[in-house]
């Protein structure tokens, strides 16, 4: 449906409603209703849109035709991020909801802040680069969207960036409230020392670690009043179940 006051080589004004009922976009179904108001070389634009669970909304949306800009203000919320892998180029896990701003000008930039995971997440994604940073969040919500082991809840505070074209993960972070996962190295910890670090809280610690080709490098520290813990020159190989660290162990009465 379009609507033009006028309509000219140079001076255009009017508005187009545009709507998609049944269609798709890169195999997920897609309802799409937007309005676009035009005004010369320049573009004004809202849009709400389904696609798959996600839900879309873009408003202050504009175009400049003569500089090729296109910025918007959007929010969204899907139960699954999975479902997106088509559109993100990676498949995340998890339900997740951010709002934010998206620029276009030849590459895409997108800068958002969300709080699905307990505290405050900011992140960029830019030049196929996601830099996020963390305040007081989850970090096993967080780690959970990538397809990666989990060692540790936490509430975090720092870095995550992850590298697109190198499949790289780096993480450097502060944690408070630091508690282990039942994982393989809980049990081995426990068939060494008789202790079970699960019930254990950690309140000055820090973690950082490199991931990429099922390889993970990083060094883990955990302290509280009465012990602490670390893994440090960390070397985990998660594709054959593998793991090479600097052991210190010192709490229940047991030190190593």
């Amino acid at each position: 449906n379009a609507d033009f006051a006028y309509l000219g080589k140079e001076k255009r004004k009017g508005t187009i409603r545009y709507r998609l009922k049944e269609s798709t976009y890169s195999g997920l179904p897609l309802v799409l209703n937007s309005q676009i108001n035009i005004r010369n070389d320049k573009q004004t634009f809202t849009a709400e849109a389904t696609l798959g669970s996600a839900e879309i909304d873009l408003t202050k949306g504009v175009y400049n035709s003569e500089t090729n800009l296109t910025s918007a203000f959007y929010t969204l919320q899907t139960k699954d991020l999975g479902e997106l892998e088509p559109l993100l180029g990676y498949r995340y896990k998890g339900p997740f909801a951010a709002t934010g701003e998206i620029h276009y000008d030849g590459q895409l930039k997108i800068r958002g802040l969300s709080k699905t995971f307990g505290g405050m997440v900011d992140f960029l994604y830019k030049k196929e680069m996601l830099y996020v940073d963390l305040e007081a969040a989850s970090l096993k919500y967080i780690m959970n969207i990538f397809p990666y082991p989990l060692m540790l809840d936490a509430e975090t505070t720092g870095t995550i960036n992850f590298d697109f074209n190198k499949s790289l993960l780096l993480v450097d972070t502060n944690l408070t409230d630091a508690k282990f996962l039942h994982t393989d190295l809980v049990d081995t910890i426990y068939q060494k020392s008789q202790v079970n670090v699960l019930h254990e809280v950690f309140d000055d610690s820090s973690l950082t670690l490199k991931y990429q080709n099922d390889l993970l490098l990083g060094d883990l520290k955990l302290a509280n009043d009465t012990g602490a813990f670390s893994l440090t020159n960390t070397k985990i190989n998660t594709a054959k179940n593998t793991i090479n660290a600097y052991f210190a162990f010192d709490m229940q009465e047991q030190e190593f």
